[in-house]
């Protein structure tokens, strides 16, 4: 068996003498091809199973004003409502739609902090993951582990990594100081980098957060934003990475370069910190932004505007749900990585 026939296949290029048309598939669901029980092994070169849906159409994950989970699709319809505990914010998709983590205070709170609840995407099977009071943010592309942060009672934040079930929480990053921390970390589409907010306590005051990248054991890690005095007068601090489906850019959120400084927008960037650009503007902050499965669409929150999408270089900003914020678009597994 072999996987290269439906990767083939999705982009439009013959394989075992069969040639389709490029679909443009969010999702291929089984990438072997079949042998119609074949003892040999030998493939017939026929298409297995596949998402007929184009690249970018799955489902949304939010969060409601009313402190519970909900999913759309992609353009705000067919809304449903996953949660009723009234607690619950900052859902994450696994890639492939099998679960959604998220953050829920049902079980209690220590340090400001809740714990990692997963369910299905139904929102049946809701169960606790961890009991050290996690903030689940990323899986990794294969969707067998989760990154999260969680901070302590001195506010030093800390990022862990640990299985999908819960199992094997690992600490990767060793903030030490009092107002140090590391958090909200983002794994890379091929798996082998997180990006992360990092702030440091230096000479009794605190560097704005700025974006880092590290290897996902959290080894070699890299500055790739400055803090800087804009021309709004604030000072450039980052928030919240979220890397493009290729692997190729990063978008988070900072003070505006030239609007009011309490404001926030979406930046861009290339993964190694260069041709940073602000992509949005306006009398109203943007935050949260999240990449859609085919990277042609960023979602975001706009302040007291619900979800926006937009493309990568800002245009064509449209509304897509009045009320919700922290969006969180459904991905495909990455065979390639398994």
């Amino acid at each position: 068996m072999s996987q290269w026939g439906s990767q083939y296949w999705a982009r439009g290029k013959s394989y075992q003498g069969v040639t389709t048309s490029p679909r443009n598939w969010q999702c291929i669901v089984d990438h072997y091809y079949n042998d119609n029980g074949n003892t040999t092994g030998a493939g017939t070169g026929l298409r297995s199973a596949f998402v007929n849906g184009s690249g970018g159409d799955g489902r949304v994950a939010y969060s409601s004003k009313g402190g519970d989970i909900s999913t759309m699709n992609a353009d705000g319809t067919a809304a449903v409502t996953l949660t009723s505990t009234h607690d619950n914010g900052y859902p994450v998709w696994q890639p492939g739609g099998a679960q959604i983590a998220f953050y829920s205070g049902r079980a209690g709170y220590a340090n400001g902090y809740a714990n990692a609840f997963v369910m299905n995407p139904d929102g049946s099977g809701q169960t606790q993951l961890t009991t050290t009071y996690d903030l689940p943010r990323s899986y990794s592309p294969k969707g067998d582990k989760l990154a999260s942060h969680t901070c302590n009672a001195s506010g030093v934040c800390q990022i862990y990594v640990m299985g999908s079930d819960g199992s094997n929480r690992t600490q990767i990053t060793n903030a030490g100081n009092v107002g140090e921390g590391d958090a909200w970390p983002a794994w890379s589409s091929d798996g082998s980098k997180i990006a992360f907010v990092g702030a440091t306590y230096i000479w009794g005051n605190t560097v704005p957060p700025e974006i880092y990248v590290m290897n996902a054991d959290g080894s070699n890690q890299i500055q790739l934003t400055y803090p800087s005095t804009l021309a709004s007068g604030a000072t450039f601090a980052a928030y919240n990475p979220a890397w493009s489906p290729d692997g190729t850019r990063i978008a988070f959120y900072a003070p505006p370069n030239t609007q009011n400084s309490l404001l926030w927008a979406i930046w861009v960037m290339n993964s190694d910190g260069s041709n940073l650009t602000q992509i949005t503007s306006g009398s109203f902050s943007d935050t949260e932004p999240n990449w859609s499965a085919d990277g042609k669409s960023i979602f975001f929150d706009r302040t007291n505007g619900g979800i926006w999408r937009m493309n990568p270089d800002g245009s064509s900003q449209t509304q897509v749900l009045g009320a919700g914020f922290e969006p969180n678009c459904l991905r495909c597994l990455r065979f390639d990585t398994l």
